[in-house]
């Protein structure tokens, strides 16, 4: 069950390094190491990825290990 997990979906995460905010489309826990995966797009780009060991601080900050399978959501309008 994914009950006791503190990710939600939908929610907006700032980034702990720069701030960036980036809002949760989705998220899984690996079943063999219970590391967190979330699938994250970037409020400001609209770049969307999957962020593999996801860390939640006290502050609400994240950050991850690393991501793969990034692209640009054409619905999103990107500044620049």
């Amino acid at each position: 069950m994914l009950n006791n997990t503190p990710f939600k979906r939908g929610k907006i995460y700032k980034l702990k390094a720069t701030g960036q905010k980036y809002r949760c489309l989705d998220f899984y826990i690996e079943k063999d190491t219970a590391a967190a995966s979330l699938i994250l797009r970037n409020e400001q780009t609209g770049w969307t990825i999957t962020a593999h060991n996801v860390t939640l601080y006290a502050d609400k900050s994240i950050e991850w290990s690393h991501s793969t399978g990034g692209y640009f959501d054409d619905k999103k309008v990107r500044v620049g």
